[in-house]
């Protein structure tokens, strides 16, 4: 993680420490934004680093045939409404993926996102980092972006899939 880091994230930092850290990083979004492509930057905007916090990561599949990453996340209840989100990574830069990291965050059924970031990548490109508790770091480097909400029953618990790679 570039901006908020686990020390960040588990609030091993002093309180100035803290808030320099956070508000640098969305400093950082607010100069990007205008490079980012209109759905990567509302949900970067809206994000702002916390809007997947405490989400279950469920499943990442890649398909390195088609250049995808595929990731579902279950966002905590908020006022009883339960949700999946599905992110949708296109044309994925294979040779920066580090597809070790994503098997061992997607290995545990309790992981759950504490922040992530999205930010600017060189060619032309995106990235968006995730940093799970209790393990777990990723990363994505992509020109694509989509990403759908789906309201779940209430108390549905989504099964965990794990991790999954195509050829």
């Amino acid at each position: 993680m570039r901006f908020l880091d686990r020390p960040w994230a588990e609030g091993n930092r002093d309180g100035f420490d803290s808030a320099l850290h956070y508000d640098v990083y969305l400093r950082h979004l607010q100069a990007i934004a205008d490079d980012l492509p209109r759905k990567l930057r509302q949900f970067a905007i809206l994000s702002e680093g916390m809007g997947l916090r405490g989400a279950r990561l469920i499943k990442a599949r890649l398909n390195r045939g088609k250049g995808t990453l595929r990731v579902v996340l279950q966002l905590p209840s908020q006022h009883d409404i339960w949700a999946k989100v599905r992110m949708m990574f296109s044309k994925v830069n294979l040779d920066a993926f580090d597809a070790p990291s994503w098997k061992r965050a997607c290995a545990k059924a309790a992981n759950e996102c504490v922040t992530e970031e999205v930010d600017l990548a060189p060619g032309g490109l995106f990235e968006h980092r995730m940093l799970f508790e209790p393990d777990g770091e990723t990363s994505v480097v992509f020109k694509r972006f989509a990403m759908e909400i789906e309201e779940l029953p209430d108390g549905h618990l989504e099964p965990h899939g794990g991790w999954r790679e195509d050829a």
